[in-house]
């Protein structure tokens, strides 16, 4: 028989997963439909990822941390698409200036 305090804690641990998971489907919904950003984290199986990079999208790689991930700037509008087409199984905007961004912040 389960106490109350387990059923809390796996109620909350389930509405945490839900809650993380609704943030990443939203941001992969955003980034295929509005496109806010042309730099993209791309995860995909890692033996599709050279395959990414020469779409017929144009498509420039920023950065290749490992792991199925891979940093990509989109040169033309529909590019994410591509990519989703292509084999990636999750596609989200990357933020500027983040420690692993590609262009240099400018000192204040």
């Amino acid at each position: 028989m389960r106490t109350t305090t387990e059923r809390s804690a796996r109620t909350l641990l389930a509405a945490g997963a839900l809650a993380l998971a609704a943030w990443f489907a939203g941001l992969a919904i955003l980034a295929y439909a509005v496109e806010p950003s042309r730099e993209v984290i791309v995860w995909a199986p890692e033996g599709r990822l050279p395959a990414l990079t020469s779409l017929a999208a144009p498509v420039s790689v920023l950065d290749t941390p490992g792991g199925g991930f891979i940093r990509l700037r989109g040169e033309s509008k529909g590019f994410v698409g591509a990519l989703y087409a292509g084999g990636a199984w999750l596609v989200l905007p990357a933020a500027a200036g983040t420690c692993r961004s590609a262009r240099p912040r400018r000192a204040a």
